[in-house]
């Protein structure tokens, strides 16, 4: 660029100045005419917006040459000469700036420096560029005179980079976000599905957890990336969600005696469980290094279930029980009364669950068990917790949730299991007239309850096992309803509601009970190396010749040994899980003696 009015010069400083200016006298509340030192800042036709003391204010440009402006409204508060009246920029809402630089100009001796300001188009450039340039490292700048002032307009080589200093990533809206692919394929990030997209297209859908789906033509279809995305080892057991893999995401052959390294199963420890309906001609092979198998179903039977408070006794029958799985919800807590002095008549919060999924037992044994009670009443009683015993020693405990008072928060949901498998109770909605929080799920946390206001408000959802909480109540002018109380097992109470006019009350919702369930498993034997018969298994298959056969007892599964086997089955019931378990050439007995498998198929 060359011309009268532009100029080439080096830069000495870039530093970044706040507009605006200082009161020039202490101004009291409700003023709405100010001076300011130096008016030259503000926007003189159109005013604007101003920021005093963290207020916001809009103001007028009444006389620039003796710093007068009004604003609108007065002054919220006092102010102090010096301080700060700043111009805001409602844009990006934060004080307005701007970029000011010093220039040396050829013939500008050592003292002497022309000022400037940077034009806008640089000013992401010099975001993180702030402060004097050392001798000799100052950047090449092209002036240009506009007006009575010099602007920097260019500085060549400089790219203008973007960042969260200079656009606001939620003034972004996702439907924007894209970028095209070198194959010409177009990425889009949003919550809704690209319009009139190209086939190859990929939409990473945000309002499903970003996942991956291309445009073939007439649908979005799920898209898999390559492996080499995938980093060895950075997908572990912890990143994949329980059941996330099933059957029919496994294309048939996918997996064969070919894919699976030997050394990688240990014949010692190997166990799995297979779908009834899946057996029908099914081999199992052990080799010529010898071995035994046996293939076996758990069928679950519920023992006791109990959603009445007080305490009970299950006591092990004398055969045919060996685990059992224990499962308890702590109670709800009670919701909040509304009062005349307080709107905080929260919902109270929901039992928590908990479980032990294998306990071993033996005949004759005691599980002592509490069901718990919810709370009630207006002194904010949260919920008892529910506790199993086995022969006297604590197995089992799920934390009833908080109840409130009436001038206290929403309360909180159950939480601090210890056990296996345990998930926390859901929060109460705040007041006034909060929803009850839901009991946790048997697979999920518990829902927080709605909040509350003079329209009432709905409890927490119930997962899946859960116990959903109560509603809150209505504040109508003079007779404000009292809150629901939660649903079976452990739902919190829902908040009483309050008028503010009438200072009429009401009570809070109370805590539902909790509950506890004994489940039993018994073992039946389908298949092994030897039968119940001495010639046939359970279903009347052949035993192989080559077995040596044992007499087989289902309370204790006692095997027999063969140096190979090949074992077809070709009848076996039409549903149902079985879990085979297999071992190396020693003389295995009995089921306890791999008490893993029976691990597989309780779920």
């Amino acid at each position: 660029m060359t011309g009268p009015s532009f100029e080439t010069g080096t830069i000495l400083d870039v530093e970044q100045v706040t507009l605006g200016s200082e009161l020039t006298a202490d101004t009291a509340s409700g003023v709405t005419t100010l001076t300011v030192d130096d008016a030259s800042d503000y926007d003189a036709e159109d005013g604007g917006t101003c920021s005093i003391n963290g207020t916001l204010y809009v103001y007028t440009v009444e006389d620039v040459d003796n710093g007068v402006l009004t604003i609108t409204p007065g002054l919220t508060a006092a102010a102090s000469d010096g301080d700060r009246v700043d111009v805001w920029d409602t844009v990006n809402d934060i004080a307005a700036t701007w970029f000011e630089v010093l220039v040396e100009l050829p013939g500008d001796d050592d003292v002497d420096a022309t000022p400037a300001r940077l034009a806008a188009a640089l000013v992401p450039t010099f975001t993180h560029k702030l402060g004097i340039r050392d001798a000799g490292t100052g950047e090449t700048c092209t002036l240009q005179l506009q007006g009575d002032e010099w602007v920097v307009v260019e500085v060549p080589g400089d790219t203008v980079q973007l960042d969260g200093a200079v656009i606001k990533p939620d003034t972004i809206p996702e439907t924007s976000l894209g970028f095209t692919l070198d194959s010409g394929a177009h990425v889009t990030v949003s919550t809704t599905a690209p319009a009139s997209p190209a086939v190859d297209d990929i939409w990473l859908d945000a309002a499903n957890g970003n996942t991956l789906k291309q445009w073939d033509g007439t649908t979005w279809q799920a898209y898999q990336f390559g492996t080499a995305a995938i980093a060895a080892g950075s997908i572990t057991s912890d990143l994949i969600a329980a059941d996330a893999i099933i059957a029919g995401q496994i294309a048939t052959g996918a997996l064969d005696a070919y894919s699976i390294n030997a050394a990688s199963l240990s014949a010692a420890t190997m166990s799995g469980h297979v779908v009834g309906s899946d057996l029908s001609g099914s081999d199992f092979l052990l080799d010529s290094d010898g071995g035994r198998a046996i293939l076996y179903e758990q069928t679950p039977s519920i023992a006791a279930s109990s959603t009445t408070p007080g305490t009970y006794t299950y006591t092990v029958p004398s055969s045919g029980v060996s685990v059992v799985k224990l499962e308890g919800w702590g109670g709800g807590g009670v919701g909040g009364s509304g009062t005349a002095v307080s709107y905080m008549s929260g919902g109270g919060g929901g039992g928590e669950y908990a479980c032990e999924p294998l306990i071993a037992v033996s005949p004759g044994d005691v599980l002592t068990y509490t069901v718990p009670n919810g709370g009630t009443g207006t002194s904010g009683q949260r919920g008892a917790d529910a506790i199993v015993k086995l022969n006297g020693v604590e197995v089992l405990r799920a934390h009833g949730g908080v109840g409130t008072q009436a001038v206290s928060p929403p309360g909180a949901g159950g939480f601090g299991s210890t056990n296996t498998i345990h998930f926390d109770g859901g929060a109460g909605g705040r007041g006034p007239g909060g929803g009850g929080g839901s009991s946790a799920g048997t697979k999920a946390v518990g829902r927080v309850g709605g909040a509350g206001s003079t329209g009432g408000s709905t409890g927490g959802s119930a997962p899946s096992g859960g116990g959903s909480g109560g509603s809150g109540g209505v504040g109508t002018f003079s007779t404000p309803t009292a809150g629901t109380a939660g649903a079976v097992p452990g739902g919190g109470g829902g908040g009483g509601n309050r008028n503010a006019s009438s200072g009429n009350t009401s009570v809070g919702g109370a805590g539902a009970a909790g509950k506890v369930q004994i489940t039993t498993f018994v073992t039946t034997l389908v298949a092994s190396m030897a039968s119940v018969s001495g010639t046939t298994d359970a279903y009347g298959n052949a035993i192989p010749v080559g077995v040596k056969v044992q007499r087989q007892d289902l309370a204790g599964m006692v095997g027999g040994y063969a140096r190979e086997w090949s074992y077809t089955l070709t009848s076996v019931a039409s549903s149902g899980t079985y879990t085979f378990l297999a071992s190396n050439g020693t003389n295995v007995e009995t089921l306890s003696d791999y008490p893993g498998a029976l691990t597989s198929g309780i779920f």
